[in-house]
């Protein structure tokens, strides 16, 4: 599904109750990683939190 040769990605969305941000990031082409990326993620606080600090390193 990510690869270049399926077309340009404009944006995406992942939807899963726990990430691995820097794996998931890893997933992408290079060519799409700087591309609007929406994360819905599991309900707890500890999740929320869990995520902001993983996602800090990267761009908002």
């Amino acid at each position: 599904i990510l690869s270049v040769e399926h077309g340009q990605l404009i944006r995406s969305a992942q939807f899963n109750y726990m990430f691995d941000i820097e794996f998931l990031l890893e997933q992408y082409p290079s060519e799409f990683r700087l591309k609007p990326l929406l994360i819905v993620h599991g309900d707890s606080r500890h999740d929320n939190q869990s995520i902001k600090n993983q996602c800090s390193p990267y761009p908002q």
